[in-house]
């Protein structure tokens, strides 16, 4: 394979990034749409998109391109606190 070339692997992080960088951006215009045509047409493709980047996701899982590592118990319950203290601040 030429080195200038993407991978499969390549190609398919830049798939799961670029669609989580669309969920977000139609999360973004879904809340500050006025026009329910619109909302409705971009709620289907945000689904979608969410379809695909799981797919991509777990596709990438299976090939072990995509490792996911266990957090510590401590930084979980840290976590945890924080969210009990922010909580309790609203």
């Amino acid at each position: 394979m030429n080195k200038d070339m993407l991978t499969p692997k390549d190609i398919l992080m830049d798939t799961l990034n670029t669609s989580k960088a669309l969920c977000t951006l139609y999360a973004t215009f879904l809340t500050e749409a006025s026009n329910d045509d619109t909302v409705y047409t971009i709620g289907e493709l945000e689904d979608e998109t969410v379809d695909i980047q799981r797919d991509v996701f777990n596709l990438l899982y299976d090939k072990g391109w995509y490792k996911l590592e266990a957090d510590s118990i401590k930084n979980i319950k840290n976590t945890i606190n924080q969210y009990k203290k922010s909580k309790g601040e609203m």
